[in-house]
């Protein structure tokens, strides 16, 4: 008489007749009288305990059973949605097992633990990672140039390899350096800053500043000069008598908080302080195109005369939209202050409020 098998939810698994026997999931079962049954049910016990381990997939298999993938070194289990999913994080330099959701994956390449959101083959996203940070460490940059007075040069020459103390942040691939602030110990400047191949070669990749160190010399690209130097911005001690783009140092650290006063049509440049003056007619304000524009950068404008109420400000978006409107926009009231930052998609207002009582 043959007997039925069921499962925990009380599925029938199979039917097993007499003298006879059925494979599930890699087990056999053993039908009534059937003969040599003892080394069956052994090796029934050893494939449990070892988790059906082999290279290859047992058949038939039930939901929740175990397999330990000798090829991938991974268990897994068998879930009747996703097939046979990891229940390790694999530690690898690439995934070898078919995607599933949920899958986890420690890349050894990158540093980076993944997790898989839609078990594809490209669908892995960052679940810690050591990308973005940031570590200090000694950078050596060959000179090209160095500062013509000597207590500046603290006794570097041109072709001189120089160590200063770098910032360094490490790229999304795990490999990939660029330096974001460097303190240096005097004004030089490095050799083919647009070079690519340096791990030093990012520090100013794209500044094209002129720095004028004296009368006879000077740097158009890659310079450092003494003190702190941040990507794109200089924090600078030792060096009144030169100059950066023809400003002195005073005029540089002015420029972050001073208004330029206006009183036409203007076209406004990325990061301008405007003061409108529209005492005489309205002014309008064309932002500028949004093509080169870095997201974060903010304009902003202020009633310099108290005359907005009298004759207006109007800002034009130039092709673009301000806080989802494409249309321009007119401010009517005395003693307005408007800054407006690029999002990376359109203009977002903020911080409108009166600055005069």
């Amino acid at each position: 008489m043959s007997y039925t098998v069921n499962n925990t939810r009380g599925t029938v698994v199979s039917t097993v007749n007499n003298g006879t026997t059925a494979s599930v999931g890699g087990i056999t079962l053993i039908g009534k009288n059937y003969t040599g049954y003892g080394e069956l049910i052994a090796e029934d016990f050893i494939k449990i305990l070892e988790n059906n381990a082999n290279s290859s997939n047992p058949a038939s298999p039930l939901e929740g059973q175990l397999w330990f993938d000798t090829t991938n070194q991974s268990l897994k289990v068998y879930n009747s949605s996703t097939n046979w999913h990891p229940i390790t994080v694999h530690v690898g330099s690439a995934y070898p097992h078919t995607a599933t959701q949920g899958g986890l994956w420690y890349n050894t390449t990158t540093g980076q633990l993944n997790v898989n959101y839609n078990g594809s083959g490209t669908g892995w996203a960052q679940v810690s990672t050591e990308t973005e940070k940031t570590r200090t460490q000694i950078v050596t940059l060959t000179a090209t140039q160095v500062d013509d007075a000597t207590a500046n040069k603290n006794g570097y020459a041109a072709s001189a390899a120089i160590e200063v103390i770098a910032k360094v942040l490490v790229a999304g691939d795990g490999t990939t350096k660029e330096v974001v602030q460097v303190i240096s110990p005097a004004h030089f400047s490095f050799a083919n800053p647009n070079n690519a191949g340096s791990v030093a070669q990012a520090i100013y990749d794209g500044f094209t500043a002129n720095i004028t160190v004296s009368a006879s010399t000077s740097s158009t690209q890659g310079t450092l000069i003494r003190g702190i130097n941040v990507k794109d911005n200089l924090l600078t001690e030792g060096v009144d008598a030169d100059t950066l783009n023809g400003l002195t140092a005073a005029q540089i650290q002015a420029s972050g908080s001073t208004f330029t006063i206006i009183t036409s049509n203007t076209t406004a440049t990325e990061g301008a302080n405007l003061g409108v003056n529209t005492t005489s007619s309205t002014v309008t304000v064309t932002l500028p195109t949004s093509g080169g524009l870095t997201a974060g950068s903010v304009i902003t404008l202020v009633d310099s005369h108290h005359k907005w109420g009298t004759n207006s400000c109007i800002i034009n978006p130039n092709g673009a939209s301000i806080d989802g409107s494409s249309s321009n926009r007119t401010i009517s009231e005395n003693a307005q202050q408007l800054s407006l930052m690029w999002n990376g998609i359109e203009w977002r207002t903020f911080n409108t409020l009166a600055i005069y009582g």
